[in-house]
């Protein structure tokens, strides 16, 4: 497969449309849309996939729901934003248990509260393999820091 920074620019070519609105656009940490009055809405997403990203006979859901929202937490964060609302969308083989879905909506709650994010709501599907998507929307007073905005003497902190 192709590399992932590489794949992410041939779709930015294809999917640029470009909005007045949109100040960050696909390649950072999240997308910036400018709100007016200097607010900024942050928006990201990524998923966890059964197999690929996490085994779901080994690792607790709990923590697998709590790794999905930290992830999209993180991403708002690096770029200066607070985390306000979340999605989370669920692909489930027939064969997942309630209980396993009751402890990952957990992880995913806890992980929110702690983060000052509510769980806006979400989809539920049926698939051939377990995966788990959260979108998040943020928001910032000021300019996104972006990946390009670092410079020499800069300080750099980390969270974790």
């Amino acid at each position: 497969m192709i590399d992932e920074f590489a794949l992410i620019e041939r779709i930015r070519r294809r999917i640029d449309r470009r909005d007045a609105a949109l100040e960050v656009g696909p390649g950072d940490d999240a997308a910036a849309v400018r709100l007016g009055g200097g607010r900024r809405m942050l928006l990201t997403t990524d998923a966890l996939v059964a197999g690929v990203h996490f085994d779901p006979a080994a690792e607790p859901a709990r923590d697998v729901g709590w790794r999905a929202v930290a992830a999209n937490v993180s991403d708002v964060a690096a770029m200066g934003g607070r985390p306000r609302w979340l999605l989370l969308s669920l692909a489930l083989p027939e064969d997942t248990a309630a209980e396993w879905v009751e402890d990952l909506v957990e992880g995913v709650a806890a992980a929110a509260d702690a983060a000052g994010a509510v769980v806006a709501g979400g989809n539920l599907t049926r698939a051939r393999d377990l995966a788990l998507h959260v979108a998040l929307l943020g928001e910032t007073d000021s300019a996104p820091l972006r990946r390009c905005g670092a410079r020499p003497g800069d300080r750099l902190f980390l969270s974790g």
